[in-house]
């Protein structure tokens, strides 16, 4: 009881003032929780964004013993970065998703890649299936990640990216708003 009692008091304006902090504005937002997105692609694309995505560079923190090769290609170091664009893996599942979506940025990171989708002179429909291809891809390489790591088996290039073609275009398909022009759904069938 006597803990409770020295425990600090707070005014109801000073919780107020808490909560109604400014915090900094974000410019991802709209990419992680595109509609057309599937579902349980955009907690890890939020933790990407944030930075937060448990690698193994974050392993080797907690155990000083843990490897820290990339699960993927055993080369390098397995951070964030290298991981999702620097991978001799994942450079290849991200061009194949940016040739199928018709995506002309080359860089080697996640904010330009959003970025450049954003200013491309596409319709808001097909910048959102973009978004939600690139969503797609990040959780793949996530998931093959994790494949490799827990079942020592790295999946195929070919085949992780026909199925993630096939559930961008299912999920897409399931959401797609009604108002969408005959030009972008004729884009979206050739898909």
């Amino acid at each position: 009881m006597q803990e409770f009692l020295s425990m600090p008091q707070y005014s109801r304006q000073t919780i107020m003032q808490k909560l109604g902090e400014e915090k900094p504005p974000v410019h991802w937002d709209r990419y992680v929780w595109n509609r057309l997105s599937i579902n349980k692609c955009k907690f890890i694309n939020w933790l990407v964004m944030r930075g937060r995505l448990h690698t193994a560079d974050k392993s080797r923190m907690y155990d000083p013993n843990a490897t820290s090769v990339c699960f993927l290609c055993g080369l390098y170091d397995e951070t964030q970065e290298h991981l999702l664009f620097k991978c001799c893996y994942s450079q290849q599942v991200l061009t194949d998703i940016k040739r199928w979506m018709g995506m002309e940025y080359s860089g080697d990171e996640i904010q330009g890649v959003i970025r450049s989708i954003s200013r491309s002179r596409r319709s808001k429909f097909q910048k959102n299936a973009c978004n939600a291809a690139l969503a797609g891809a990040v959780y793949s390489i996530w998931m093959a990640r994790n494949d490799s790591k827990w079942n020592l088996k790295v999946p195929r290039i070919q085949c992780l990216v026909k199925m993630l073609k096939d559930n961008v275009r299912r999920r897409i398909f399931l959401v797609m708003p009604k108002k969408v022009s005959r030009s972008d759904r004729s884009w979206f069938n050739t898909l």
